[in-house]
Formats: C-alpha cells, sequence, structure tokens
C-alpha cells in the first residue's frame, strides 16, 4: 500500500470516528440526497460546504449507518496533491470494506483539485449506480463546464450553495422559527439584521464572531482560488483589483478605468487583461457582474456593469468608503439574497438605466416577461426616499410593462399609488424572511 493510499485510508476512518453533533441544518430541500444522480455541491469557499455534506451524513446515518459514508477532502494536507489514480484507490477502500453489501454514499471535497476527476465520477456513476451515490463539492464553476455537463448528460443535479440566508442566520443565532412576531421578538430581528448586514453570514463566523476569521477566509480564497489559476509575474495586481472591485460595490465600473488605474500603479495591464482577471474573481464565486437590461446584445456587452460581492462581511475587511454606506450594503445583501432564490445573472437579473439617467437597481425577468422591478434604498420614512428613485420605477413600469413594483426600505412600509401605479414599501428584513418570493404584495412572515 502506499503512502498516498494510507492517508486516504486513516482519513476515511477518522471520519467514521468523528462526531457530528455540532453540524448545524441548513434550510433547504434535502430530496435530491434520494435521488440517482451525481449531485455537485459548488460555491464560495468558506460558504459552509463542507458542512452541507457533514449535515446529510447527519441525516441519513441512522437509515444507512456512519460507515457506508466514504468523505474526502481532496484538499488534505496529508493527501495533497491527488492524483486520478489516487481516487480509484477510494473504489478498492469500499470492496475492502465490504461496504457494497448496502448503499454507499461517496463525498469528495473540493473535488476540482485532482486532473480527470470528471471521468472518475462517470466512470463510478456508469459502474455503480444505484449502489454509490456521488456527491461532490468545489468552489470554482469548472464544476458547471460544458465539458462535465456532457461528461454526465441526464446524470447529475447541481446543489448551488451560499453564505447564509437571513433565516439560516436568524436560526443560528438562536431565534427559532414562528408565526409569532411579538415586538420584543422583532426588535430583536431588526437588531441582528445590522449585523447580517454589516459583517455578512459566513456560516463559522457567525458562529464565533471573529473579525479575523473573515480577512483569513477573503486571503484564503484569493490565493488559493484566484491567484493559483492566473499566469502572471505580478500577482499583486489580483490584491490590487480585489481592493477596486470592493470599492465599488453595488456601483457601476468600467474595466477600462480599472486598467487606467492599475497602470497608473506601476503595473502594464490591458483591458483584455482586466476583464480576464475580473471573470476568475466570477470563476470562484467571489464577485458577481451585473449587466443592463435591454434587448439589443450588443447594448449589452458596451454598457458598464454593477459590481457585487458575495458576502458583506469581506467589505468589512477593508477601511473602505462603501462600508459606511449602509445604501450600499443593503443593494449587495439584496443581490445575493436574489442569488439564493434561485436567480442567475444574465438569464434572470439585471439592472435599468435608460438614456436620461433613469435608474433601478433591479430587473427580475423569468422566461421573457420582465416579473419586478426593484429599487432598495436606506430610508426610515415616506420622506427619506428620494424622487428620482420613484421616477425611474415609473418610467421603467411604463416601458416594460411591468406593475410589480416594490421598494425596499431600512423600516419604511406602506403601499402607496403614484401615477396610477401601485408601489410596495417593505422592510428590508420582512423582504429577506419572506418565504415565497412572489408573495411581495403581503407583509406577513415569519421566523
Amino acid at each position: 500500500m502506499s503512502t498516498k493510499e494510507e492517508g486516504i485510508r486513516r482519513l476515511v476512518y477518522s471520519f467514521w470516528e468523528d462526531g457530528l453533533e455540532n453540524v448545524k441544518e441548513r434550510v433547504r430541500d434535502y430530496s435530491f440526497v434520494n435521488q440517482d444522480f451525481v449531485n455537485d455541491i459548488v460555491g464560495l469557499r468558506r460558504s459552509g460546504k463542507t458542512y452541507l455534506m457533514f449535515y446529510i451524513v447527519k441525516l441519513f446515518e441512522n437509515e444507512f449507518g456512519r460507515e457506508q459514508f466514504v468523505y474526502l477532502n481532496c484538499e488534505h494536507r496529508s493527501i495533497y496533491p491527488l492524483k486520478l489514480e489516487d481516487l480509484n484507490y477510494l473504489i478498492a477502500f469500499i470492496h475492502q470494506e465490504g461496504l457494497l453489501k448496502k448503499k454507499v454514499f461517496l463525498l469528495l471535497d473540493e473535488v476540482q483539485t485532482v486532473n480527470g476527476w470528471e471521468v472518475f465520477v462517470k466512470s463510478v456513476y456508469d459502474e455503480f449506480n444505484g449502489k454509490i451515490k456521488t456527491i461532490i463539492s468545489g468552489s470554482v464553476k469548472s464544476l458547471l463546464s460544458r465539458e462535465y455537463g456532457r461528461l454526465l448528460s441526464g446524470r447529475h443535479l447541481t446543489v448551488r450553495n451560499f453564505p447564509l440566508s437571513f433565516r439560516e442566520f436568524l436560526k443560528f443565532k438562536g431565534i427559532e422559527e414562528t408565526d409569532r412576531i411579538t415586538e420584543e421578538r422583532e426588535a430583536k430581528i431588526k437588531k441582528l439584521s445590522e449585523e447580517y448586514i454589516k459583517f455578512g453570514s459566513l456560516p463559522k463566523f457567525v458562529l464565533s464572531g471573529e473579525k479575523q476569521y473573515l480577512e483569513e477566509a477573503l486571503n484564503d480564497i484569493i490565493e488559493r482560488d484566484i491567484k493559483s489559476r492566473v499566469n502572471l509575474r505580478k500577482k499583486e495586481v489580483i490584491d490590487d483589483l480585489a481592493t477596486l472591485l470592493m470599492e465599488r460595490v453595488s456601483s457601476y465600473i468600467s474595466f477600462t478605468k480599472l486598467k487606467n488605474i492599475l497602470n497608473s500603479k506601476g503595473y502594464r495591464i490591458s483591458t483584455d487583461l482586466v476583464i480576464r482577471y475580473t471573470s476568475t474573481f466570477s470563476d470562484v464565486f467571489l464577485f458577481y457582474f451585473l449587466p443592463v437590461f435591454s434587448a439589443k446584445y450588443s447594448s449589452i456587452i458596451k454598457s458598464n456593469k454593477k459590481v457585487y460581492v458575495a458576502d458583506n462581511g469581506f467589505i468589512s475587511v477593508f477601511p473602505l468608503k462603501v462600508s459606511e454606506n449602509f445604501g450600499k450594503l443593503m443593494e449587495n445583501v439584496v443581490f445575493v439574497e436574489f442569488l439564493k432564490r434561485g436567480l442567475d445573472v444574465s438569464n434572470n437579473l439585471f439592472y435599468f438605466k435608460d438614456n436620461q439617467q433613469n435608474e433601478v437597481d433591479f430587473i427580475v425577468k423569468r422566461g421573457s416577461e420582465v416579473e419586478q422591478l426593484v429599487q432598495v434604498t436606506y430610508a426610515s420614512g415616506e420622506d427619506e426616499v428620494e424622487r428620482r428613485e420613484i421616477n425611474s420605477l415609473i418610467k421603467a413600469s411604463n416601458l416594460l410593462k411591468c406593475s410589480n413594483l416594490l421598494v425596499i426600505t431600512w423600516s419604511y412600509e406602506d403601499r402607496v399609488e403614484v401615477e396610477n401605479k401601485k408601489i410596495n414599501f417593505l422592510p428590508l428584513w420582512k423582504w429577506l424572511l419572506m418565504k415565497d418570493q412572489k408573495s411581495l404584495y403581503s407583509t406577513s412572515s415569519s421566523i
């Protein structure tokens, strides 16, 4: 037995002996575990993919037994780097342990670090379908690549993972779900919503409250997931580009202007390279780039994007002006919540801006229909909502023939009629707690 094989064996044995008492439930549907598909859990590093796997084990181990779950962290220091033949040893291990007498769950964490993993996963599915259920996780979009989709066409189901939703955040903070919201309970939820907006919802940070963890998590993503994937001599440009993007969260960016700023710092970089590097940030789920809504593809390509970050906690790492702009922080939270609700950038989600500079923060589109227009503002009363934002909402409503208009506020709540258009004003915390995204005319919520 090779040293690598012995390391794999020891790690699996250790997992069988580890307790999972501290693994908390994420609010989601776990029925995908019972389906005969390969499951891909994809999302930002440190967003809780590993603990989602652990919770699956906790949820089903009484039915199958712990030893039917073969878990391997492909980045573990004792076995890194793994090769394809090392993954093949897992099948030999399963046979040696006599596990195939019952269904086996093969859990491969951060599998993208192994070259050829796609072929291995397909081979296991083809040979052991119904006997071995494979669940993989990864922090890069390569798990969603066309090549992988081609190899496992009709055989895999993707589960997207994000930092905690506000509902999950409250649960981690000890506030259990209920339909009754007392005055005291509402005050607690509002107070915690400030923490959620300022410091984000990475699961481990929510449990520990250690601010240093946020900096470590961001550095880990940049060093392991981004710098390792770009080929350049001065990798410090990645750090500077990350700072520039973070400064502009919830704002428009110009790739040409970013290039000029970086070159003024001594880098020799083109606009094309800036675009390539920013796409790498997107590939690892750290930054997202929202396009303008337009019927013309050329306009979408030429127009500036709006940039958002995967978790507000990363903003708090930097001494930036955006961290002092609560409205920008709220807007970023709303954007990420849209992703958590299943919307996708460039398919379902856009911003609106016309030639008269009327702007709407978010356009929600499903199929060919514009479903909703959403503005976000740090307003506590009707008099604090800028008339410009309402006018933009009305003009976009007329142009796009959409009557579902929402303004997400800090604490102002009402339903008003402006120019024969009904506009709902709803506090952010209530909107975040709504189970049904389409129930935005109702002000009921529960937690």
